[in-house]
């Protein structure tokens, strides 16, 4: 995908608890907020994935 429209994703992903009608679409998904990752803070999740069934992302 093309960094741009990561970022573009991410900023709107991001922003939701900025208006009211981001809150709802919260609310209506039982979350909070999101917060920005990088690909790398999902290591422990493919670690613990491979390890359990042999599946590795």
């Amino acid at each position: 995908m093309p960094p741009a429209k990561v970022k573009k994703i991410q900023d709107i992903m991001t922003g939701l608890k900025t208006s009211a009608q981001g809150k709802e679409i919260l609310k209506s998904a039982k979350v909070t907020g999101f917060y920005p990752v990088n690909d790398s803070d999902f290591n422990k999740a493919r670690e613990i994935t491979l390890f359990a069934i042999g599946e590795d992302y």
